[in-house]
């Protein structure tokens, strides 16, 4: 995972350079190169992120939950990042990548931050499972918001996914976030309890 996490690091920021350096006119009608590149390397930003807020593992357990919660940041933004980059109009030839971003984004978040918690701040599975379903939802809202002021100061065309239907698209994606959150809530009792009987490898 950390050669992977390391990698995506690097790949990130070298897109974000690329793409100040590259002329314009060359790119896709629908890239803004400037704030691509910005957001490139907000992201990598925020790959590294875990590790500068929690410094210090206090055993090996605690060193991959953190290990963890900086894998699956990483892959989230991959998947947002593939998405910006062009996927989303995946949706144009029947396959809808916003709605699998927003499904599988929670479903991770909820999964890898219930454990995380847990095991950093040696809270009770109920108490993490909570805890990160309040957050990621949270996230969720607060990802649809950025959206419309992104769509209103910015120009982009994010609400909607690029098909103007706002209200459906939003609706859509609301649903993806909670059936997300409600699967990776499942999921984490699941690997809780075969944890606590020894069935995790």
């Amino acid at each position: 995972m950390k050669k992977f996490i390391n990698l995506s690091i690097a790949v990130y920021l070298f897109v974000g350079i690329l793409l100040l350096v590259i002329p314009g006119e060359t790119l896709p009608d629908f890239y803004k190169p400037s704030l691509m590149a910005t957001l490139a390397i907000v992201s990598a930003i925020f790959m590294i992120s875990p590790r500068i807020i929690f410094r210090k593992p206090r055993d090996k357990q605690s060193e991959q939950a953190l290990l963890k919660l900086q894998f699956i940041t990483t892959l989230a933004l991959i998947m947002n990042g593939l998405g910006g980059l062009g996927l989303y109009k995946l949706y144009q030839y029947g396959f809808p990548y916003d709605k699998f971003t927003h499904l599988v984004t929670p479903f991770i978040f909820v999964i890898g931050l219930s454990y995380f918690i847990r095991v950093w701040f040696r809270k009770s599975i109920a108490t993490s499972i909570s805890i990160s379903s309040i957050l990621v939802l949270f996230g969720a809202i607060s990802w649809e918001f950025l959206e419309a002021l992104s769509d209103r100061v910015v120009g982009t065309n994010l609400l909607g996914g690029g098909t103007g239907g706002i209200f459906w698209d939003t609706f859509w994606d609301s649903l993806m976030n909670v059936i997300g959150i409600t699967l990776g809530i499942l999921v984490a009792k699941r690997d809780y309890k075969k944890e606590s009987t020894g069935d995790l490898p």
